[in-house]
């Protein structure tokens, strides 16, 4: 197993909420290692707290891990490998789709007619259109793994989009709540 290996998510119809956990939650518990006291807050704490005695399942993609190896500090990139395998893992949805050289290959419109090539899933097009290009691969894989929660602390590329773009974000992914801590938490009392 790699320092990258999680649980991966059972394929049944598992009945627990679906959460997915950005990169910004995550960092989040590193804070200290960098010489910071945790930037959660006391209520950030107790919704966490709560959170977990739901019936939910907080996972995440490759995308995580790939993020976290990036950490320049050797103890803080140690704890969120290990707190990013703890994680149950989705397996990660393909962004990219080869087209082989029939027709019908591909959605219509997606490559040239008459050939094969390569294209861009729609859903994620889409999503580049609201969201920057990592931000969009992480929603990207929550909506495929078919999350009820977007769970981040990023309010200025995330959140702060994700509501001034409510209306188109409902007709891509209306099954898709973009959260923080106790926004989540209070949708469980």
């Amino acid at each position: 197993m790699s320092d990258l290996d999680g649980q991966t998510a059972p394929a049944d119809d598992d009945q627990r909420t679906r959460i997915y956990v950005d990169n910004a939650v995550v960092s989040r518990f590193t804070d200290p290692l960098k010489g910071n006291e945790f930037s959660i807050t006391e209520e950030d704490a107790n919704a966490i707290l709560q959170i977990c005695s739901e019936n939910v399942q907080l996972v995440t993609s490759d995308e995580t891990p790939k993020e976290v190896l990036d950490a320049a500090d050797l103890k803080q990139r140690a704890m969120l490998v290990l707190i990013t395998t703890l994680a149950t893992r989705v397996p990660s949805q393909p962004t990219v789709h080869v087209v082989p050289n029939t027709i019908g290959g591909a959605p219509l419109g997606a490559a040239p007619i008459g050939g094969g090539g390569v294209y861009v899933d729609p859903l994620l097009f889409q999503l580049w259109g609201i969201f920057d290009a990592g931000d969009a691969r992480h929603v990207f894989q929550a909506i495929k793994s078919e999350c009820s929660y977007f769970l981040t602390f990023d309010r200025k590329t995330i959140l702060a989009r994700a509501k001034a773009k409510s209306v188109e974000l409902a007709k891509i992914c209306p099954d898709l709540k973009f959260v923080t801590l106790t926004e989540l938490a209070a949708q469980f009392e």
